[in-house]
C-alpha cells in the first residue's frame, strides 16, 4: 500500500513538471536569441536565431515581415549593418520552438537593383529536421 502511494505521487510529479513546461513553452514570446554573421565568397549572411512557439504564431507570414521591419530598421541589438555588413545578399531567420531544434526556416534575401534601391524577397517554410 506504501508502494503504491510513493509510486502515484511520483507520476503525480512528473506530470505536474511536464504540464508547467508545456505552459511556459506555450506561454513563450517571440524573442531574438543570438545573431551571426558568416561571409563566403563575396556573400554575406546574417543568421538570427528565434525562440518562439509556433502554436503561438498564427501567421507565419506575418511573424516573417515582422521580423524583416526589424531588419530593415536595424532594430536587433547585436547587428549593426553599417559596420558588420557592408551588402547583405541573403538573410536567413532560424525559428527555434526549443534551443537547437528548428522548426521553421524564414530566408529574406536581400538584391540590390540600382545603385541605392534594395529588392525584398521572402521565402517562409517549414522545416522538417
Amino acid at each position: 500500500m506504501n508502494v503504491k502511494k510513493k509510486r502515484d505521487f511520483k507520476y503525480i510529479i512528473i506530470i505536474g513538471v511536464l504540464a508547467a513546461t508545456g505552459w511556459f513553452l506555450f506561454q513563450q514570446k517571440p524573442d531574438v536569441r543570438s545573431t551571426t554573421v558568416t561571409h563566403t565568397d563575396g556573400e554575406y549572411r546574417l543568421w538570427v536565431e528565434v525562440n518562439a512557439n509556433r502554436w503561438t504564431i498564427e501567421n507565419r507570414e506575418q511573424f516573417a515581415e515582422k521580423l524583416l521591419k526589424m531588419v530593415d530598421e536595424n532594430t536587433f541589438q547585436k547587428v549593426h549593418f553599417s559596420e558588420d555588413l557592408e551588402e547583405p545578399h541573403c538573410i536567413i531567420f532560424r525559428v527555434y520552438l526549443m534551443p537547437y531544434h528548428s522548426n521553421w526556416a524564414f530566408e529574406v534575401y536581400c538584391r540590390k537593383q540600382k545603385k541605392d534601391t534594395h529588392h525584398w524577397e521572402i521565402r517562409v517554410r517549414e522545416n522538417h529536421l
